[in-house]
């Protein structure tokens, strides 16, 4: 217990230094892409924003739901970019929370219970400052997003009962990807070949059953 308890504590300690370094050294005042954004936000306010705007490419991304939810933030909260640090911070958690759950289904690979032990590696690994233009730049959302999409969808296609909901699922994730960032892309081919191998690898398996 005392050893779990502790394991708790390190898992927690990168998180909390990085919601006190974040609080600490955090800007209400845009950078460098943000920028960007204000024609379009006067475009929201006068009333002639298009369709067209929200699917146009930023580079050659195509951010659908990043501009959504920056443009909703602008909405609710007049652009106050705190806010979206903060977002950043929590969609960042959800990241971590779907890789335990990955661990926790692959514990069987692991001796006894010692799979707790990779849990601080993780967080620290996730919530680094290394990456702290991420964690500061309100914009930067669309990182966040864009991993827990990709790693939301690979946790259905690779269920072990892969059904159409799971595949219904996986789907809806990336096309969140997809529209989150270019790598989302990605997400297609590799989870065909998810889907391919898991399938072939369920069919050798039960060969070797009947067998």
């Amino acid at each position: 217990m005392r050893i779990k308890f502790a394991i708790l504590i390190f898992t927690l300690l990168p998180l909390v230094y990085l919601i006190y370094m974040v609080t600490i050294h955090s800007v209400n005042v845009p950078s460098y892409d943000e920028w960007y954004y204000i024609p379009m936000f006067e475009k929201m306010f006068t009333g002639t924003l298009t369709f067209n705007d929200l699917w146009a490419p930023v580079n050659e991304h195509r951010l659908l739901v990043p501009k959504l939810i920056l443009f909703l933030s602008v909405r609710l909260t007049h652009w106050n970019l705190n806010y979206l640090v903060a977002l950043n911070i929590i969609v960042g958690i959800g990241v971590f929370l779907i890789l335990v759950r990955f661990l926790l289904r692959e514990k069987k690979v692991f001796h006894d219970q010692y799979y707790f032990f990779v849990f601080p590696l993780v967080s620290l690994l996730l919530f680094s400052l290394v990456q702290y233009e991420n964690w500061l730049w309100g914009v930067q959302t669309l990182i966040f997003i864009n991993e827990l999409a990709v790693l939301t969808g690979f946790y259905y296609l690779t269920k072990d009962n892969l059904s159409y909901k799971h595949l219904i699922f996986a789907f809806l994730a990336g096309l969140f990807a997809t529209l989150s960032h270019l790598s989302g892309l990605l997400f297609w081919p590799i989870g065909f070949l998810v889907i391919f191998t898991s399938q072939k690898t369920k069919r050798i398996k039960k060969k070797k059953q009947a067998n």
